[in-house]
């Protein structure tokens, strides 16, 4: 069984927080993946990974596979992404990216090299049947 633990701050868009919930909560009950996850969302625009890059996202899979694996994800770019391509279309940008992390945390589990281009494409078809869900029982 999926158990992300969702941290999040007081000062983070609330609809965003709730979508990205749901999200998970339909994630859980598909089955798709299995473990514990760290999820943090921040507010800044980006974060740094290990090399002192600035990234939309990052995951971290400790070495120690009995340590929990932490994913930071920012959301204060989200106004500028729904103004350039509005409320729905940002959020479905937003999940998708999201699962792209979801699925590198697949390849950690599993000592895989991330496949990004593999794992974009699992990521699109997971939103294309998300937003199916959402369209027929929400």
């Amino acid at each position: 069984m999926f158990e992300p633990k969702l941290w999040i701050k007081p000062t983070n868009t609330k609809w965003l927080v709730k979508e990205i919930s749901q999200y998970l909560d339909w994630i859980i009950k598909k089955g798709i993946f299995d473990g514990e996850m760290n999820i943090f969302l921040t507010n800044a625009k980006f974060v740094y990974d290990s090399s002192a890059r600035k990234r939309e996202g990052n995951f971290f899979g400790p070495f120690d596979k009995s340590i929990i694996p932490s994913l930071y994800f920012p959301l204060g770019d989200i106004f500028r992404t729904i103004s350039r391509r509005g409320k729905e279309n940002a959020v479905c940008d937003w999940l998708q990216y999201l699962t792209l992390f979801l699925y590198d945390y697949v390849d950690w589990q599993e000592d895989r090299e991330f496949n990004s281009e593999l794992n974009n494409d699992l990521a699109d078809k997971m939103i294309y049947e998300y937003i199916d869900f959402k369209k027929n029982y929400l």
